[in-house]
């Protein structure tokens, strides 16, 4: 867990995502990000693979994904569920050119 104040009993507390990271690799598991908005912005980067689900229709609230470029992102899966649509994005490989 990501937090600058909390403390729960039988949790690892990290300070930053690099701390995180680092401490999860250790492990040698698959690390998955789940944010709030700020973490999957700091998340985004790192990743090599995304599972995004948009929910239909039109929704309030103040908070939404955070932006990334499309891009560098391809759909591996789609699947409609009904009240949403849930993807499967894979980080395209980069050029040698670095594009």
């Amino acid at each position: 867990m990501i937090s600058r104040t909390a403390k729960l009993k039988g949790v690892t507390v990290c300070g930053s995502i690099e701390d995180a990271l680092q401490r999860a690799q250790l492990l040698s598991k698959t690390i998955f990000i789940s944010g709030g908005r700020s973490i999957d912005a700091l998340g985004i980067p790192l990743a090599t693979g995304m599972l995004l689900s948009t929910i239909k229709g039109h929704h309030e609230g103040d908070v939404d994904f955070p932006h990334f470029d499309a891009n560098d992102w391809m759909i591996a899966q789609e699947a409609d569920r009904g009240e949403y649509i849930l993807r499967d994005y894979r980080r395209r490989p980069r050029t040698r050119s670095g594009q």
